[in-house]
């Protein structure tokens, strides 16, 4: 079984993004390191790369992508600030899927607070598989067995101020809502769907703790990221469930024979207790973990995963960094009720992508990836992790 990412977008996009954005926005022709750049207000402190393009995905058929990056610095007199990022994408298709994705990476006080922010919104077809490595893998989707109709948000603000050094300590907080309709039958009649039912709004917070050396958040040479946040979601904070999620990740990258090569690795796990509804158990096949398996088709209490990735940013006729790059990866990934139960739960990835420097050090990208009988296709903005 083959299957290609809701909100994805086709290589057709990737291309006509550029002949199209640059019709549209420009007529006149820009040099190459202004291209798809475009400063806004009397300071130029503000820079907008827009992205526009078709897509045909087989889930939501035929649509356009309207999105982009707008960049600015929170302090533009402070040349070591680091530039803050809001990327967001907009798809709407032929079957009226819809769906929208925001992020925001956000940089206050000579860089001693941090803010962060990431906004999802889908309303489109979509497939249940069930709890499990097994009904994942053994689960034939179809109108019989794993179809329904979704619609799914989630707001999740990070704030976290530095302590000593590198080291950063803040606070999160998630609200979430899953509603299905039209369910198939093999959807009603499973047995965590029957516990949850098909309306679930959940509201958490906790804390984050994390260490940072990484000398562009997204887009790292080198450096390192360690990462640590619990959220518990609580009735009394007007959650429909009780749970706690717990979230730790360990990032490093090593710059190898000259600048813009880069080897990035990345180890991640999620773990959940508690009454944990079905359509926020730990999951594989977002833009930023196993790229290359349907998000949510594989799903349960516990998650883990590693990603090996080589980086290469192609240098122009005279010997500088480009615009155009490439990237390929390997990874591995687990999930289960438990650690203990990762024995045979194996979850093989891999793939290539390509890569368009809108900014500096800030890409288009457009990715690839391979699982087990799966595959999947990619456009975001920024790198995976």
């Amino acid at each position: 079984m083959t299957s290609f990412r809701n909100g994805s977008v086709a290589a057709a996009a990737l291309w006509l993004t550029v002949g199209l954005t640059g019709v549209a926005l420009g007529g006149e022709e820009k040099e190459e390191g202004d291209f798809l750049r475009y400063p806004l207000g009397e300071t130029g402190n503000f820079v907008l790369s827009p992205i526009v393009g078709p897509m045909y995905t087989p889930e939501m058929e035929f649509g356009v992508a309207l999105g982009g990056l707008l960049t600015f610095s929170t302090e533009p007199d402070n040349p070591n600030m680091p530039r803050s990022s809001l990327s967001t994408f907009f798809i709407y298709s032929t079957n009226s899927s819809m769906t929208i994705s925001s992020f925001l990476d956000s940089f206050w006080l000579d860089d001693n607070l941090r803010v962060n922010v990431e906004f999802w919104f889908k309303d489109m077809p979509d497939n249940y598989w069930g709890v499990g490595y097994d009904n994942g893998l053994d689960v034939d989707d179809g109108p019989l067995t794993t179809e329904y109709d979704r619609t799914w948000y989630q707001l999740t603000p990070v704030a976290a101020f530095r302590t000593v050094g590198d080291l950063f300590l803040g606070a999160v907080f998630d609200l979430n809502h899953t509603s299905s309709d039209d369910e198939a039958p093999g959807m009603i009649d499973d047995p965590t769907f029957q516990e949850f039912g098909d309306d679930n709004t959940n509201v958490g917070a906790g804390i984050v703790l994390s260490y940072d050396t990484r000398d562009v958040t997204v887009n790292a040479w080198r450096g390192i990221y360690l990462n640590f946040m619990t959220t518990h979601y609580l009735e009394a904070l007007g959650s429909d469930n009780d749970y706690d999620v717990i979230e730790a990740e360990y990032r490093q990258y090593l710059p190898l024979w000259r600048e813009g090569t880069t080897l990035a690795w990345n180890i991640s796990t999620r773990y959940t207790t508690g009454e944990v509804p079905w359509g926020e158990m730990s999951q594989v096949g977002s833009p930023f973990d196993l790229r290359g398996y349907t998000w949510g088709r594989f799903r349960d209490k516990t998650m883990m995963y590693g990603l090996l990735e080589y980086r290469h940013q192609f240098q122009n006729s005279v010997g500088e960094l480009g615009r155009h790059g490439m990237v390929a990866w390997v990874g591995m990934g687990f999930i289960g009720e438990d650690y203990d139960d990762f024995s045979g739960n194996d979850l093989p990835n891999g793939g290539v992508g390509y890569r368009f420097e809108l900014q500096e050090r800030m890409n288009l990208r457009a990715d690839l990836g391979i699982g087990r009988d799966d595959a999947g296709f990619y456009l975001s903005i920024n790198e995976a992790f």
